[in-house]
């Protein structure tokens, strides 16, 4: 009987239409990500109120990731851009990818999510909206300058050389790209959550492979490119690993609350 009715409610005729799902899921991402939005306007805001204060605060911090680096023997970064730009083909790929890599790939991968496993979607939705606003915190509370505007690291901005131009001028404030958000990096980081996302729908081989290859490449572009430091990226995968683990403890909670709830109601 279970079986049945398990079968009944899984029919087509009983699922909402696509375009009720689509218009639901998207109200709820955007709701989840108003948080993340407002932190992002008010930093915004108060930067135009105090113009030096991200630049200053930023260079000092890149003083200090640098030599922490340099501490724990990951100053590669200066390395692998000399060796990339040895290729301008190759490093002008990189700037592409940066650009095109990074959020359209996700957004792909949450739709191909969405439209394949509504309940995978809805549990990494979670993980972005939680994740989206601990970047956000911490991009406030701890600007950042990216190696490509820290001078005395010895840095080049690939995309103002070799092209595509992306973000203006070189250290440009008055866009709407937070150019001191260096700290963490999360094109790294979502670059690792569309490749838990991809795993989690899959479940085949090629999938983690794949996963894996990408991460590693958007590490690198970001690094070659001149726009994070070593330890934006191993924040950003720091970041999305602690979002994606209380991601499952709120699940867990959800599913005992309305377990226990189903419990009551049926004594």
């Amino acid at each position: 009987m279970a079986l049945t009715e398990g079968l009944v409610a899984m029919s087509p005729a009983s699922r909402p239409s696509l375009d009720v799902r689509w218009w639901f899921w998207l109200r709820r991402v955007m709701r989840d990500l108003t948080p993340a939005l407002l932190l992002y306007v008010l930093f915004m805001g108060y930067r135009f109120w105090r113009p030096g204060y991200a630049p200053e605060a930023g260079a000092d911090h890149a003083a200090d990731v640098v030599a922490l680096q340099a501490a724990v023997g990951l100053d590669i970064d200066r390395g692998w851009q000399q060796a990339a730009i040895a290729s301008p083909a190759l490093v002008q790929a990189a700037n592409w990818f940066y650009i095109v890599g990074w959020s359209p790939v996700l957004l792909a991968v949450a739709v191909f999510a969405f439209l394949r496993a509504p309940v995978v979607f809805e549990r990494w939705r979670a993980v972005l909206t939680l994740s989206a606003t601990v970047t956000a915190v911490v991009q406030i509370a701890y600007p950042l300058a990216p190696p490509r505007l820290y001078q005395p690291y010895g840095m080049i901005d690939t995309l103002m050389r070799f092209g595509p131009t992306y973000y203006g001028t070189v250290g440009d404030e008055s866009g709407a790209i937070n150019v001191y958000g260096a700290m963490p990096s999360m094109h790294v980081g979502w670059a690792l959550l569309a490749a838990l996302i991809l795993r989690a729908v899959v479940h085949r081989p090629w999938a983690t492979a794949v996963g894996l290859l990408y991460v590693a490449a958007m590490t690198w572009t970001v690094v070659v490119t001149g726009n994070h430091y070593l330890l934006d990226a191993i924040a950003g995968v720091g970041i999305v690993v602690l979002c994606t683990g209380l991601g499952w403890f709120w699940n867990r909670w959800r599913i005992d609350r309305a377990t226990r709830h189903s419990a009551r109601l049926g004594t």
